[in-house]
């Protein structure tokens, strides 16, 4: 358990430097950090809390240990209806519109692996850093699915449309030098105390006067607004319906219990 601004989390933890507001994905029970409902909830509360804080002016993201967020937590869709997959798809996009609305800078901090949902909460940032070991991917398409909170329409602000599409299609992984190559990335770290580092570097950024971080932000904001993250919506029914889903939740399981 995690206890931050007199809240209780399980699955993130939540601190203040200086201007900074961090929020770490840190699952006690499995370091891959994936994203089920119940920390997509702490995450949302996490966020508006660290930045109700008068002082905070940048909030970063970012995950504990060797992972960042392997995605969604498809396991616990298993035998679900469609109502009820549809509302986890809600939910991680409420999240991404949250983090996308906010009212301070955004970083995501990517540690190592950001794979499928984790990859599109980095994309819902505003800015995003990586670790030289950090590794991007979307491996829906091997399962054959589609990312479900709105990679598609993210890629498209963020990445050449050629590169977002082949790890859309191919749902191969990319390296943090490629990605940073791309622009998907805006800078490479290679300091073993990783986190310590990009603190460092989000508080020069923070240092900015208030007001210039504020409107710049606003025009962010209008900007994403644009961005729908529910377009793939029904397509993901469409494929969730119609493909075997028992070996990959075998998988998850096994690895779970590990």
């Amino acid at each position: 358990m995690h206890t931050a601004n007199g809240k209780t989390f399980e699955n993130v933890d939540s601190s203040l430097h200086d201007t900074v507001a961090l929020i770490r994905l840190a699952n006690p029970f499995d370091s891959a950090n994936p994203l089920g409902m119940s920390t997509l909830h702490e995450l949302r509360e996490a966020a508006a809390s660290a930045c109700d804080h008068p002082s905070v002016r940048l909030l970063m993201v970012t995950g504990k240990g060797r992972s960042f967020s392997v995605g969604a937590a498809i396991g616990e869709l298993d035998a679900r209806s469609d109502q009820q997959v549809l509302a986890f798809l809600r939910e991680g996009q409420s999240l991404l519109r949250q983090i996308m609305d906010l009212d301070v800078i955004t970083i995501a901090a990517v540690n190592g692996l950001a794979l499928g949902g984790g990859l599109e909460l980095a994309l819902a940032c505003d800015i995003r850093w990586a670790h030289a070991r950090a590794v991007f991917g979307l491996p829906e398409a091997k399962r054959g699915l589609l990312p479900g909170w709105g990679a598609l329409s993210l890629l498209r602000q963020t990445a050449p449309a050629s590169l977002g599409v082949e790890m859309v299609v191919s749902g191969e992984f990319i390296s943090a030098r490629r990605a940073c190559e791309a622009g998907l990335v805006s800078r490479l770290f290679q300091e073993r105390d990783f986190q310590a580092a990009a603190l460092a570097e989000g508080q020069k950024l923070a240092d900015k006067p208030a007001g210039l971080l504020r409107e710049i932000k606003a025009l962010l904001r209008y900007q994403r607004g644009k961005v729908d993250l529910s377009s793939a919506d029904s397509s993901f029914l469409r494929l969730w319906n119609g493909h075997d889903r028992s070996a990959e939740n075998r998988c998850e399981n096994r690895r779970r219990r590990k």
